[in-house]
C-alpha cells in the first residue's frame, strides 16, 4: 500500500513531475534548459574554451565551498572566507607580477597569509571567547582593509603566462 502512495505521490493528475520531484530535482532541470537555451543562442557557448574558462571560474567557489561546509558541518561560521582570499590573492598576484617565475613562492605567501589572518579569527573565538559570528566579521573588515591598503586600490595586473 506505501509503494502505491509513493507512486501517486510522484506523478500529478496530469502525469506531469510531483511537487517533490521539483524540489529534487528542479535546479538541475533549470541548468539543463539554460545550457540548451544558451547554446543555441550563441555558437560559442559549448566550445572547449569557454566550457574551461566556466570551470576555471568556478573552481574558486567550489574550494570555498568545501572548506565552508566542514565548517558549517561543525556547527561553526566563518565570514571572512571572502576577504582572507582577497588578502591571499592580492599577496600572491603582487609577487607573480614582480617577478613572474616565482609562483610557488607567491601561492606559499598567500595561503601563509590567509592562515594567519584564520588563525588570528581562531584564536579570538578559541581562547578569548568571542562568538565566532563576531570574530569573524571583525576580521572580514580587517581583511578588506588590508586588501585594500596592500594594493591602494588599485588593480594589480598579472601578465604571467604560467596563470
Amino acid at each position: 500500500m506505501r509503494n502505491e502512495a509513493v507512486l501517486k505521490r510522484k506523478l500529478l493528475p496530469g502525469g506531469g513531475l510531483s511537487e517533490d520531484m521539483l524540489r529534487k530535482y528542479g535546479l538541475i532541470l533549470i541548468l539543463l534548459v539554460a545550457v540548451v537555451v544558451l547554446s543555441i543562442v550563441s555558437d560559442s557557448f559549448l566550445t572547449f574554451t569557454n566550457l574551461m574558462n566556466v570551470l576555471r571560474q568556478v573552481s574558486i567557489n567550489g574550494i570555498l565551498a568545501v572548506g565552508m561546509t566542514l565548517v558549517i558541518l561543525t556547527g561553526g561560521i566563518d565570514l571572512s572566507i571572502g576577504s582572507l582570499m582577497a588578502v591571499s590573492a592580492v599577496i600572491a598576484a603582487s609577487i607573480v607580477s614582480d617577478s613572474p617565475g616565482a609562483t610557488v613562492l607567491a601561492l606559499i605567501a598567500g595561503m601563509l597569509a590567509a592562515s594567519a589572518l584564520g588563525g588570528v579569527s581562531g584564536t579570538m573565538s578559541a581562547k578569548l571567547r568571542v562568538a565566532p559570528f563576531v570574530a569573524t566579521l571583525a576580521m572580514m573588515t580587517i581583511g578588506r582593509g588590508i586588501a585594500l591598503l596592500y594594493t591602494n586600490g588599485r588593480p594589480i595586473i598579472v601578465d604571467s603566462p604560467l596563470l
